[in-house]
């Protein structure tokens, strides 16, 4: 064949071979790294930050448990004194007049 075609396709001439496969690669990595890491960090501060925001909210809802839990028991004894305030009534009442 004196053209130099011997029937198969011409291979690209861009092809970078396998170093400098390597060199691309590793260059986009050193490019990528400080990206990466900077996400990891900024990441990192809004997971903090937002477990921060949860365990403050967290103190909250146990403050607000304890003040309820509070609450009904002032309620429970509130309920008693007045049915003894009642009892009381009821009974002075027959005493002075003598109709309950």
């Amino acid at each position: 064949n004196i053209d130099g075609d011997d029937g198969m396709a011409a291979q690209p001439t861009s092809l970078p071979i396998t170093g400098d496969i390597d060199v691309v690669v590793a260059r986009l990595v050193d490019d990528a790294l400080p990206l990466l890491q900077r996400r990891v960090v900024q990441s990192t501060r809004t997971l903090n930050a937002t477990k921060a925001e949860m365990d403050e909210t967290q103190q909250g809802v146990e403050v607000a448990q304890n003040l309820l839990q509070q609450l009904e028991s002032d309620k429970i004894e509130a309920e008693h004194d007045t049915k003894a305030a009642r009892e009381r009534c009821k009974s002075v009442r027959l005493e002075l007049t003598g109709v309950e």
